[in-house]
């Protein structure tokens, strides 16, 4: 909600009590948080009053858009880990899904892709990527790039985003929004 006493600010959230210290913080899971000291109880004195990615909100920011919300390698719909991306499809999501295991990053080495279609890049919403420029062109780039993992591509715009993590994909409408996972051939 944009606070009108502050152009160009932003009200996140106001305390539920009289409290004196709170403190906004980038938790390891990739979500801001706000903890709110209240100085009137024995236990649980600080209490977390604001999320950013938050399902029980009513805000629209899905917990699909937190990086690590479906582990290394997930697809997330509607706050849920529902798929793992894998070259012979997607399979069911566990814990134990991860991004294949690639050869030493060394000048020539053979490395491939496979696609998962219908999902963006949890950064999607940060940066569209680069482009417009052909598939084969954005495909070339990534394999060039030693710490690039993987790719995601807007067919309709022809942007490519280059991903130096996987973590959660969010599964969109669109098939075609399109991820290519890097995997050694």
């Amino acid at each position: 909600m944009n606070n009108s006493t502050n152009p160009g600010g932003y009200l996140l959230t106001r305390p539920k009590y009289n409290s004196t210290y709170s403190m906004l913080r980038l938790e390891p899971d990739g979500n801001l948080r706000i903890h709110t000291y209240n100085e009137n109880v024995d236990w649980g004195a600080w209490e977390v009053t604001f999320k950013l990615f938050d399902r029980d909100s009513s805000r629209e920011i899905s917990e699909c858009k937190l990086p690590q919300r479906c582990g290394s390698l997930g697809v997330c719909e509607d706050n849920q880990c529902v798929a793992c991306p894998r070259p012979q499809g997607l399979l069911g999501w566990s814990k134990s899904c991860a991004p294949p295991a690639l050869p030493p990053c060394k000048r020539g080495a053979k490395v491939d892709y496979y696609k998962v279609v219908g999902v963006e890049h949890f950064l999607n919403g940060y940066s569209e990527g680069e482009g417009p420029m052909k598939l084969v062109d954005c495909r070339n780039k990534c394999s060039n790039d030693c710490g690039c993992v993987g790719f995601f591509y807007k067919e309709e715009s022809s942007k490519c985003l280059l991903a130096p993590v996987l973590g959660t994909l969010v599964e969109v409408s669109s098939p075609s929004h399109v991820g290519y996972i890097k995997m050694s051939k």
